[in-house]
């Protein structure tokens, strides 16, 4: 994805480039078929954005954590868009949020031992900082008639948090 920190745009095109056929293809069905269940929860804007800016987080932490790493694919964003309904079924009791809150939780789970244990061609490190971001981005751009159910404290945490590791992950690599 990135080594060179002048080609800072590669944070956001990796996003879009894959690695072969089978890559692409995984990645459209995923967004098909799971995609627009979470874009009914969100909404399109929202979707975009948690898309957008939970797969730049993630692929920021490859940048820090392994800038040396090949890293493509809407995976990240996957990834992150999977937490983000993890994280407002944390905080709500809507039942239908509360069930693929749980079978999400059990597939990012799963996907992260699986990526442990691939041979080197998965990027683990932009799977967990695309769900970390999807998470943050869960109180930040929750639908509005799920606002009340989440702290406002929390949504002020998860904001601060957020900019501040995106910064930290895009920054730090220049000291190095």
């Amino acid at each position: 994805m990135l080594f060179d920190p002048s080609q800072m745009w590669r944070l956001f095109t990796a996003l879009f480039i894959h690695i072969g056929w089978a890559h692409v293809l995984l990645n459209v069905a995923t967004l098909f078929f799971i995609g627009r269940q979470i874009e009914n929860v969100f909404g399109w804007l929202r979707f975009t954005l948690i898309y957008l800016l939970s797969g730049i987080f993630g692929n920021a932490m490859v940048f820090l954590l392994t800038p040396r790493v090949v890293s493509a694919g809407a995976s990240t964003s996957i990834f992150g868009l999977f937490a983000a309904v993890v994280g407002l079924a944390f905080f709500t009791k809507h039942p239908f949020l509360q069930q693929i809150g749980r079978m999400f939780t059990v597939l990012i789970v799963a996907n992260l031992v699986m990526n442990l244990f691939s041979l080197g061609n998965v990027s683990i490190w932009a799977h967990i900082g695309g769900a970390i971001g999807g998470l943050l981005l869960s109180a930040i751009f929750a639908p509005k008639a799920f606002i009340p159910s989440i702290p406002k404290q929390y949504r002020i945490f998860a904001t601060g948090a957020f900019v501040i590791f995106l910064v930290l992950f895009i920054g730090l690599p220049f000291f190095k």
